[in-house]
């Protein structure tokens, strides 16, 4: 009886304590690495806000440590010796507690170079004594800029495995250095980010490369007067704001902090369907372009058009998996049929994304041409119940030039949520952000993109085109002279990768992602296990979660899904995650469409294949759209009906007048003038 009584006790108490522990143990064992953060009280507080940013953006711990006595030096520089610490960010006015030369003695480490070390708010009435290095390797002080200086853009230096894809783009000034450092060219400085001076540049954030580490120095950022709210900000904008912190937390981390292993581009053409010419697309032409110059056009197709395609093109596309592919575009096209509510109800939406698979169903039965189900909204992006419905209905994600739900808002302060092109936040739905190629494009925006290891997407029309088929060109040529690396592939593609990853102590890796369908990649030459973790607010439900096509545990927290897969060396493993719905395609029309539909898609048709090929046409569809003259789209449109409906009831009525007259034989007459003498 006591042997039992013991028994329980271990198996109901100790041993449950034991694993807890075990846990615990392990889950610091492969915690996130620290950003040793060094101030005094007398530093001003904003200062750790982009700190913050950049450590939660690359998941790593920001370990903020207060200096103002000698117990808290010492506190200081365990943290630092802590072979978790990755990196050491400190103002000034820390370092007349903890000296130069603690901080190199405690950032070093056996066997390796030393963890990087930022030293920022430099001003100049900082005393640079406190921050010489080497007497061959310092700076002497830090010049105030003259009011020349240009305050339209900072440069960022040469490609380094700092800059990466930055190197040489021109970040906007939304904040005033307050000096330069004059000497950042003496002992190997390398300049990271530089302000214009009459034509000159000076250096206002310099890496110095040390043979036990490296060194970086930031001139203090003043805000350059009072900045926007972030949802009325730019990307490129957002980014210089945090672009010092970005840059030295990424490289301080390395493959510790959140990142992607790889690189994703797409271009994407609305609109068009499998006929040759569409307006200025030409798909064998596109084809040669594709091929010299590297990159993959994705057609977001209109499942109206499922069974309107020519076999040689379709052909074509079959052939080419790797430059050509198909996604999805709305279901009739017929101006916004994702509207309000008020105007398009739940329910005719719900009933349109149906339709839209079972036609694109048939699509891929009549050519043989998968389709990627990414919904690419037709006008402009739908409201937050229908990305719900996006879900249920197992799209993949939706790409759209706007990225926040007709009727919701953006965030004010989630600076994450800019610096990401992708978001759960709407309906747990994978919301994707893409630019327009038809009006100029920032190199800074596809290098933040690739920076921030965020795939580069692209869209267009068939007026993209209009002055040649090879438009196109040099924004590919850019994108791969950035990223020479780069993958170019369609939009599941895209989806599939849409994760980030750091690795763990133990040899796994931790990763984030962001869409149900997932490939996994494990380049090492050994297997590796993956700990997988997803957003999910389980609505609706989860049918099944299948690795390689075989059901795969998972463990359901309040918001979360998490699993764990091993992968082999040198291979890949697929995940997806199907969602419980009704939809019964057998019992779907494809077919069923209204007058109403055929007249508008006509006309745009007539738009894109006739007008556009006019000098007069292609100037007054521009006029139009640029002066948002489609507008009244909608209201005209709706009146197409009508008028053809008069238009046939007029010709009726003039037939059985015609064939009244020649029933009874009569001729109408030429009436003549009465005259009078």
């Amino acid at each position: 009886m006591k042997k039992s009584f013991k028994r329980t006790l271990i198996t109901r108490r100790v041993f449950p304590a034991l694993v807890f522990l075990f846990l615990l143990s392990l889950a610091r064992v492969c915690a996130a690495g620290d950003v040793v953060y060094l101030q005094t009280d007398k530093d001003a507080s904003a200062g750790q806000q982009h700190w913050d940013i950049a450590a939660q953006f690359y998941g790593v711990k920001l370990n903020s440590v207060l200096v103002k006595t000698a117990g808290d030096s010492a506190a200081a520089l365990k943290a630092i010796e802590s072979t978790e610490t990755l990196g050491v960010v400190a103002t000034p006015a820390a370092l007349q507690s903890v000296s130069m030369q603690q901080l190199l003695s405690a950032a070093r480490r056996n066997g390796a170079k030393s963890i990087p070390i930022m030293i920022f708010g430099i001003t100049p009435a900082t005393d640079f004594r406190q921050l010489a290095v080497s007497s061959a390797q310092q700076l002497s002080g830090c010049s105030a800029l003259p009011p020349t200086v240009s305050n339209a853009s900072y440069v960022v230096g040469p490609k380094t495995e700092i800059t990466r894809q930055l190197s040489g783009v021109a970040l906007p000034a939304v904040a005033q250095a307050a000096c330069g450092f004059a000497t950042a060219n003496a002992g190997g400085a390398q300049a990271v980010l530089s302000a214009d001076l009459d034509g000159k540049s000076m250096p206002v954030f310099v890496r110095l490369p040390l043979e036990s580490g490296d060194f970086f120095f930031l001139a203090a950022m003043n805000p350059a007067g009072a900045l926007a709210q972030l949802p009325r900000r730019h990307l490129p904008d957002i980014f210089s704001e945090v672009a010092p912190e970005m840059m030295f937390v990424r490289y301080a981390a390395g493959d510790k902090g959140w990142h992607n292993p790889g690189h994703y581009a797409n271009l994407t053409l609305d609109d068009s369907f499998l006929t040759e010419p569409y307006g200025h697309i030409n798909y064998h032409a596109l084809l040669g372009e594709m091929e010299k110059h590297n990159f993959h056009t994705t057609i977001a197709f209109i499942p109206l058009n499922y069974n309107r395609n020519k076999p040689d093109i379709i052909a074509m596309f079959r052939e080419h998996p790797d430059r050509y592919s198909i996604s999805v575009h709305g279901n009739n096209h017929d101006h916004r049929e994702f509207d309000a509510y008020t105007i398009a109800p739940l329910a005719n939406q719900v009933a349109n994304l149906q339709q839209g698979i079972a036609r694109m169903e048939q699509f891929t039965n009549l050519t043989g041409i998968p389709y990627d189900r990414v919904m690419v909204f037709p006008h402009a992006i739908a409201p937050n119940e229908t990305f719900a419905a996006m879900k249920k209905y197992n799209y993949l994600a939706t790409a759209n030039s706007e990225d926040v739900p007709l009727g919701s808002s953006a965030p004010d302060d989630d600076f994450l949520f800019y610096l990401r092109p992708v978001t759960l936040r709407y309906s747990n739905f994978p919301t994707l952000l893409r630019y327009s190629a038809e009006i100029p494009l920032p190199k800074a925006i596809l290098a933040i993109q690739l920076f921030l290891d965020n795939p580069a997407l692209v869209y267009g029309h068939e007026t993209l085109f209009d002055e040649g088929i090879a438009t196109f060109d040099p924004i590919a040529d850019e994108v791969n002279a950035m990223q020479p690396d780069i993958h170019w592939c369609g939009m599941k593609c895209v989806v599939e990768h849409l994760y980030v990853e750091r690795r763990r102590d133990d040899g796994g890796v931790d990763v984030r992602a962001f869409a149900g369908d997932l490939t996994l990649e494990n380049p090492s030459p050994r297997e590796t296990t993956f700990w997988v973790s997803k957003q999910e607010n389980f609505q609706p439900e989860i049918a099944s979660l299948t690795v390689d096509g075989k059901p795969q545990a998972f463990d359901r927290k309040q918001d979360e899904l998490a699993f764990q897969v091993t992968v082999s060396a040198m291979s890949s493993r697929h995940m997806f995650i199907e969602y419980k719905n009704d939809l019964n395609l057998a019992s779907i029309d494809v077919s069923k469409t209204s007058l109403y539909v055929l007249m508008v898609r006509r006309m745009a048709e007539f738009r894109d294949t006739t007008l556009s090929t006019w000098s007069f046409g292609r100037k007054l569809t521009k006029y139009y759209y640029k002066h948002d003259l489609d507008v009244y789209e909608l209201y005209l449109e709706k009146i197409i009906p009508f008028l053809l409906l008069a238009a046939v009831a007029a010709g009726i009525a003039k037939f059985i007048k015609k064939k009244s007259r020649s029933k009874h034989g009569q001729t109408p007459e030429k009436v003549r003038p009465i005259t009078t003498l």
